[in-house]
């Protein structure tokens, strides 16, 4: 396989042209010159207990921490010797969740987790990394009926990701490493539905800050050469998204059913500058300002 697809290139883009790519990109482009990949994967899954306590329900549970080992070795006979690699990561988590009825009307429900993540990265170029985050995250929500068989809520979270690093010979050192991102949540909408009527749906509207937002971004080496490309991921300054999202089904007869679903979204950056340019108030990227459906499904009475 590795020689018809490095046949293929050869043909495509010449020698001359091949080596600028490999040697611009080291690493970066070993995915196309896998030999190895080993991954191992424990994880126990987590539990739920729930304790009658008369108003209050528990969630615990604690997860046994999962390790990934992966090795991946590099083509060396094309360009450069054999690429050793070694990496480890392990994240120990611990959570909780508790709800409480506050009246016949109202339920509130709290949760927190915390997260301890490592990781070990090393190879034979020299390259040593070891990220150490600790990160927590949660949420508080409020809920209630809205008639007689409408439900209202409204929830405030905070979650988040891990940091990590970038390989490579040309990134530059201070965006070898990146810091986690957090993200808080704002929430409010309802559901609806009428038997009689054969609708239900609902609609929710959010608002979101984003804190050290992680973003996938690039520089070229050389301005004359489109192949010398050098990508990592940075952290922007901040983020903020909000619109609202909103899906309806009905059963027009016994056998069809119609559904459509809407989502607007307004994204943007906050405080970011990239070099000489000022990225404040750009679109994010991965985050289309509008996305819609419609559906139509009809039931057969031989259960087709």
């Amino acid at each position: 396989v590795l020689d018809v697809v490095r046949h293929h290139l050869q043909r495509a883009l010449g020698v001359a042209s091949q080596q600028r790519v490999f040697a611009a990109r080291q690493r970066q482009v070993c995915l196309l010159e896998f030999l190895a990949c080993h991954v191992v994967r424990i994880e126990l899954r987590t539990f739920r207990l729930d304790a009658d306590t008369g108003h209050e329900r528990r969630v615990v549970g604690q997860p046994v921490p999962g390790a990934i080992v992966q090795r991946d070795e590099f083509a060396g006979e094309l360009l450069r010797p054999l690429l050793a690699t070694s990496y480890a990561a392990t994240s120990i988590a611990a959570y909780g969740e508790a709800e409480w009825p506050l009246s016949n009307q109202l339920t509130l429900t709290a949760g927190m987790r915390v997260e301890t993540r490592s990781a070990d990265y090393s190879d034979s170029d020299g390259a040593r990394f070891d990220p150490r985050d600790s990160m927590v995250g949660g949420q508080v929500s409020l809920q209630g009926p809205l008639g007689e068989s409408n439900q209202w809520y409204a929830t405030v979270a905070r979650g988040y990701k891990a940091g990590g690093f970038n390989i490579g010979q040309f990134v530059p050192d201070e965006r070898r490493q990146f810091t986690p991102e957090y993200l808080w949540n704002a929430e409010s909408g309802m559901r609806f539905g009428s038997a009689e009527a054969g609708v239900q749906g609902d609609i929710a509207f959010f608002y979101m800050w984003r804190e050290d937002q992680q973003v996938a971004t690039s520089f070229q080496l050389d301005p004359g050469d489109p192949l010398s490309y050098v990508f990592y991921t940075d952290n922007a300054a901040k983020g903020r998204n909000y619109g609202l999202e909103a899906s309806l089904a009905w059963q027009l007869v016994e056998r069809l059913n119609l559904g459509a679903t809407l989502g607007l979204l307004h994204s943007e950056y906050v405080g970011y500058r990239y070099g000489d340019r000022n990225l404040d108030g750009r679109e994010q990227a991965h985050a289309p300002g509008y996305q819609y459906s419609l559906s139509a499904q009809w039931g057969g009475g031989e259960g087709w």
